[in-house]
C-alpha cells in the first residue's frame, strides 16, 4: 500500500501544479482477443519477475512480458481472487478451487492444490464455494468465501474456521478489501478512486474532481474491478471489458481525439495564459484539460504569433485572423502560410502570390511578388531586413527548429523524426528518447513544460521535474527457452512495460559474438545449430535509452541420435529400398501418364478447329518474328566476332604447332630454335587477345539472351492505389546513391519539386519505381556523353486536371535523340549504346509495364539539346 501511495504521489505531482491542463496519462487497453480470455476479470497482481496475473472469468491469465497464457482450473471455472504472499508466490482462488503460482525467470508453474476435479485420497473433501478474499496470517494461507465463511489451508487440507464475523482480524481485512480501489495521499490532500461505473478519479480534499480517466478518454471500461502497481512505473487494472495498463510517469501525458483534438498539429502558441493549437482542420484552445475548437476557422492553421497589442494572429488557408477576448476577426482573405510581426506593429505575411505588408485595420500592400509560397519569415539580427523561405526553394526543406523561452534550440533529425536540444543536460535529453519515432511538426516550451505536436496528437513533457525522477532500470529475462533437434527458440522479456516509446532487445550466443542489432523483436529462432556449448546473453533497452544488466544462460547442443553408425546403415538400406521402389513406381507412373496424355492429345486435337489453330499460329509467328528479328540483329554481330576470332585463333594454333615442330627438330640450329620460340610467344600473345575478344562478345551475347528472358518473363504484381510522389522520392534517393560518382563527375543538377499534397494512382509501386529508375539512368548516361557545364535532370509530377490523369515528366538536356531513331527507341533490342553496355530492352519493358497499368509513355527530343519522357498514369 505504501508503494501505491508513493507512486500516485509522483503521478499527481504536476497535476497539483497545473490541475486544469495536466493531460491524460499514457495507457494501453488489452482486449479479450489479445489476451485470449473472457472480457470480464475480477483481480490483478504483479510479481517481482515481471509477470502479471489476472483473475479472469475463464481461468487464470498470466502475462510474461511477451505472451498471454490462459491456465484453466481443473473444472474449467472462473478465478475470482488473487493474493501475492511474502515469499513471492501468487495464490489463486475460484469456485471450490485453490491454487498457487511459482514464478521463475523463464516461466510460471501453476499448481491447483484443492478442487472437485483434483485427484485426492481424501474422499471427504471440504467444499467451500467461491473464494472472494485470500490473505496470509501466522504463516498460513486463509481465505473468505461468498457465503462469509472463513477457511485455512493447512497440511494440504482446507479447514473451516467458522463465520467471518467471529474472526477479529477479518474486520480490518474486509474493510481494506472494500476499499482496495481507493488510495489516499494525505500529504497532497488527494484521493484516487476506481469505483465501478466511474473509471479512475483524482479528487481534492473538498471533493472536487481534478482529473479522470474514463471511457471518454479511451479507457476500455468504467467498471474497474481491481488495480495494482507493479513497482516499476505501471498501474495495472481489470474491468468488465478488458485489462488496462497506465503509465505512472509524471513526465509524460497527452491529448488526442478523445480529448477533442482533430487533425495534424501544425503550430503551437500560448497567449494570455491559454495554449492555442493549430491543426490542418482548424484552431483549438486548451481549457479544463480538453481542446475546444474555435468556430470560424475551418481550414489549415499554418502559423501563430502574438501582436504588439497582445492579441493572437493566425495565418490560415482562409487568410489572417485576429483572436482577442474570445472574439475572432478576419483581417485578410488570402491564403497565408507564414506571419511575422514588425517592431512598428505591422506584420508581414508570406502568401501564395508573394510577401505582403499588413496592419490590424486590414490595409495590405505587396512587398515582393517574385517570391511565392513563403512558409517562413526570419528577421535578420541587427537589421530591419527579413529572410524569406519559400516552398518553391529547395532550401526550404530544412530541419524542424524551435527556440524556447531560455534560448535553447530544439531540432529533429534530417528525416523530421526524433527530438534533441542544445543546452539541456544529458539527464533531460534521455527523456526525449521516446520521441525518436515521432514526426514532430510543432513545439512550444514555457515554464518547464514542453508541448509537442504532430500527426500523433499533442504531447505534454514536464521538463521541470525530470531531474527529480530516476527512471526504473529494466531487467532482462529469457522466457520459453527451447531446444529441439538443434533448433533453438526463445523469447526476450522486460519486467518494465514502456507505454511511452519503445522497448528494444538484443542478444548474442557467445561472448566473442557481436550483439544483434537493437530491435523490438522479442521472439528469436535459430535453426540447425552446430553441436557444441553455447552461452546465450540477452539485454533490454527501455524507452529512455537505459540498458538493463544482461541475463545469461548456458546450454549445449548434443549430437543427435540420427548421427550414430547404426542409424547411417539404416538410412542406407532404406535409401536403397526407396530408390528401387521409386524407380518401379516412377516407370509405372510414366507409362500410365504417357497413355493418358496420348488419349487427351488425340481427343483435344479432334476438338480444335483449324481456323482457331491457324489464328494462334499466325499470332505466335508475328510475336516470335518480331522478337526473333530483334534478337538476331543483336546477337549476329557478336557471333560474327566470335566466329572470326575463333577462325583466326585456329590458324594461329596451326602456326604455333609448326613453330613447336621446328623448335624440336633434332637438326635445327640454336638460332632456328630461338626464332621458333620467339614466334611461338608472339602467336600465344595474339591467341590470348583473340580469346579475350571471344569472351567479351560471348558475355554480350549472354547479356542479350538474359534481356530476352526478362522480356518473356510474366510480370505479376498487385495493382493498388499508391502515392506517386513518394515513389518518385524513393527513386531520386536511389539514383543519388547508386550514381553518385557519375552525378558528381558530370556536375549533374537534379531538380525535383515534391507536390504539397499526395497524388494517387492505381499502379504496382515496385514496377513503376523500376521504370522511373531506368529512365533517370538513361538521363545520367546522356549527360555523361554530352559533358555540358549546366547538366540538368528535371523530375516533375503533373496532377490530374479534369479528365486528364496524372503524369510523370522526366527531362534532361543531354545528347538528345535523332529524328530518324526516335520512333524506334521502344522497339525490343534497339539501342544507341554499344552492345557491351546495354541490350536495348529497357524502354521496351518500361512501355509494356506502363501499358499494363492502363497508361502510356511518350517522348519528345531535340538532338544535342534536350529529351523529355512523359509517363501518363491511369
Amino acid at each position: 500500500m505504501s508503494r501505491i501511495r508513493l507512486l500516485i504521489s509522483i503521478l499527481l505531482f504536476s497535476a497539483v501544479v497545473s490541475a486544469q491542463n495536466y493531460g491524460v496519462a499514457f495507457y494501453h487497453n488489452f482486449k479479450a482477443d489479445e489476451y485470449g480470455g473472457h472480457n470480464r476479470s475480477f483481480g490483478i497482481e504483479c510479481d517481482s519477475l515481471g509477470h502479471v496475473y489476472v483473475a479472469n472469468f475463464e481461468g487464470l491469465l498470466i502475462y510474461d512480458g511477451v505472451n498471454w497464457r490462459m491456465v484453466h482450473t481443473p473444472g474449467i471455472s472462473r478465478i475470482t481472487s488473487l493474493y501475492k504472499a511474502h515469499d513471492g508466490r501468487v495464490w489463486v482462488g475460484g469456485c471450490n478451487v485453490l491454487g498457487v503460482c511459482y514464478p521463475r525467470a523463464d516461466s510460471v508453474e501453476v499448481k491447483f492444490l484443492y478442487g472437485d476435479k483434483i485427484p485426492n485420497k481424501n474422499k471427504n473433501k471440504q467444499r467451500f464455494g467461491e473464494i472472494e478474499l485470500i490473505y496470509e496470517s501466522n504463516g498460513e494461507i486463509n481465505f473468505l468465501t461468498d457465503d462469509d465463511m472463513a477457511y485455512t489451508y493447512s497440511h494440504q487440507q482446507v479447514v473451516c474456521k467458522g463465520p467471518a464475523s467471529t474472526i477479529v482480524e477479518l474486520t480490518r481485512l474486509l474493510s481494506n478489501n472494500k476499499n482496495k480501489c481507493r488510495f489516499t495521499i494525505p500529504e497532497r490532500h488527494l484521493t484516487i478512486t476506481s469505483q465501478i461505473g466511474e473509471g479512475l478519479k483524482v479528487t481534492a480534499s473538498d471533493g472536487s474532481i481534478i482529473s479522470t480517466l474514463t471511457t471518454a478518454n479511451g479507457l476500455c471500461s468504467n467498471s474497474i474491478t481491481d488495480i495494482t502497481y507493479d513497482g516499476k512505473g505501471t498501474i495495472w487494472g481489470t474491468t468488465d471489458n478488458g485489462i488496462f495498463a497506465v503509465s505512472a510517469s509524471p513526465v509524460y501525458s497527452r491529448y488526442g481525439e478523445d480529448e477533442g483534438l482533430k487533425g495534424q498539429i501544425t503550430c503551437l502558441l500560448e497567449n494570455n495564459k491559454t495554449l492555442y493549437v493549430g491543426t490542418l482542420l482548424g484552431l483549438y484552445q486548451l481549457k479544463d484539460n480538453r481542446l475546444h475548437r474555435i468556430d470560424g476557422i475551418d481550414q489549415a492553421c499554418w502559423q501563430m504569433v502574438e501582436s504588439k497589442q497582445g492579441t493572437l494572429l493566425i495565418a490560415t488557408a482562409d487568410g489572417i485572423f485576429e483572436y482577442k477576448n474570445n472574439v475572432l476577426r478576419q483581417i485578410t482573405k488570402r491564403h497565408a502560410l507564414s506571419i511575422c510581426v514588425r517592431p512598428d506593429g505591422k506584420f508581414i505575411s508570406g502568401e501564395l502570390d508573394g510577401v505582403h505588408l499588413n496592419d490590424l485595420a486590414g490595409n495590405s500592400a505587396i512587398l515582393d511578388g517574385n517570391i511565392k509560397n513563403v512558409c517562413k519569415i526570419i528577421p535578420v539580427s541587427g537589421t530591419d531586413k527579413y529572410k524569406y523561405i519559400s516552398l518553391d526553394n529547395p532550401d526550404s526543406n530544412v530541419l524542424f527548429s524551435y527556440t524556447d523561452d531560455r534560448n535553447n534550440i530544439w531540432t529533429t533529425r534530417e528525416d523530421g523524426y526524433g527530438l534533441t536540444c542544445k543546452g539541456i543536460s544529458e539527464n533531460i535529453q534521455k527523456w526525449l528518447t521516446p520521441f525518436d519515432d515521432l514526426n514532430i511538426q510543432a513545439m512550444y516550451v514555457k515554464d518547464g513544460i514542453a508541448w509537442i505536436g504532430g500527426t500523433f496528437g499533442l504531447y505534454r513533457l514536464n521538463i521541470a521535474i525530470t531531474s527529480q525522477i530516476t527512471p526504473y532500470l529494466p531487467k532482462a529475462y529469457i522466457r520459453n527457452f527451447n531446444i529441439d533437434n538443434g533448433n533453438l527458440s526463445f523469447e526476450i522479456a522486460s519486467d518494465k512495460l514502456d507505454l511511452v516509446g519503445k522497448t528494444m532487445y538484443s542478444y548474442r550466443l557467445n561472448d566473442d559474438d557481436a550483439w544483434s542489432a537493437w530491435n523490438n523483436d522479442q521472439r528469436i529462432a535459430s535453426a540447425n545449430m552446430a553441436v557444441g556449448d553455447y552461452e546465450l546473453t540477452v539485454r533490454v533497452k527501455d524507452a529512455n535509452g537505459d540498458i538493463a544488466e544482461s541475463t545469461t544462460i548456458k546450454f549445449t547442443i548434443p549430437d543427435p541420435w540420427y548421427w550414430s553408425w547404426y542409424s547411417l546403415l539404416l538410412y542406407l538400406a532404406c535409401g536403397m529400398l526407396a530408390v528401387y521402389g521409386l524407380s518401379l513406381w516412377r516407370m509405372s507412373r510414366i507409362r500410365q501418364q504417357n497413355e493418358r496424355l496420348e488419349k487427351i492429345v488425340d481427343a483435344r486435337t479432334k476438338e480444335l478447329k483449324e481456323a482457331h489453330a491457324q489464328l494462334i499460329r499466325k499470332e505466335k509467328e508475328a510475336t516470335a518474328g518480331k522478337l526473333t528479328k530483334g534478337l538476331i540483329d543483336r546477337i549476329l554481330n557478336p557471333m560474327n566476332y566470335i566466329n572470326n576470332f575463333s577462325h583466326l585463333t585456329l590458324g594461329l594454333l596451326k602456326d604455333l604447332s609448326a613453330d613447336i615442330a621446328d623448335a624440336t627438330d633434332k637438326d635445327a640450329s640454336q638460332d632456328d630454335i630461338q626464332d621458333a620460340i620467339d614466334d611461338a610467344g608472339d602467336i600465344i600473345s595474339m591467341m590470348n587477345q583473340n580469346l579475350e575478344k571471344i569472351e567479351q562478345h560471348g558475355l554480350s551475347t549472354t547479356r542479350i539472351l538474359k534481356a530476352m528472358e526478362e522480356m518473356l518473363k510474366e510480370r505479376q504484381g498487385r495493382i493498388e492505389p499508391a502515392d506517386i510522389a513518394s515513389i518518385c522520392q524513393q527513386t531520386i534517393d536511389m539514383l543519388k546513391k547508386y550514381h553518385a560518382e557519375d552525378i558528381k563527375n558530370a556536375n549533374i543538377n537534379i531538380e525535383w519539386n515534391k507536390p504539397e499534397f499526395p497524388i494517387v494512382a492505381d499502379v504496382n509501386a515496385e514496377q513503376l519505381e523500376n521504370v522511373i529508375s531506368s529512365m533517370l539512368a538513361n538521363s545520367v548516361y546522356a549527360l555523361k556523353k554530352k559533358k555540358t557545364a549546366n547538366s540538368t535532370i528535371r523530375l516533375a509530377i503533373k496532377p490530374p486536371t479534369g479528365t486528364e490523369p496524372p503524369s510523370i515528366v522526366i527531362w534532361d538536356n543531354g545528347i538528345g535523340i535523332e529524328d530518324g531513331t526516335i520512333n524506334k527507341i521502344f522497339d525490343p533490342f534497339f539501342t544507341t549504346k554499344p552492345t557491351a553496355e546495354a541490350p536495348g530492352v529497357g524502354l521496351y519493358l518500361a512501355r509494356q509495364i506502363i501499358e499494363d497499368f492502363g497508361g502510356m509513355v511518350s517522348v519528345k527530343s531535340v538532338k544535342n539539346e534536350w529529351t523529355e519522357f512523359t509517363i501518363q498514369l491511369p
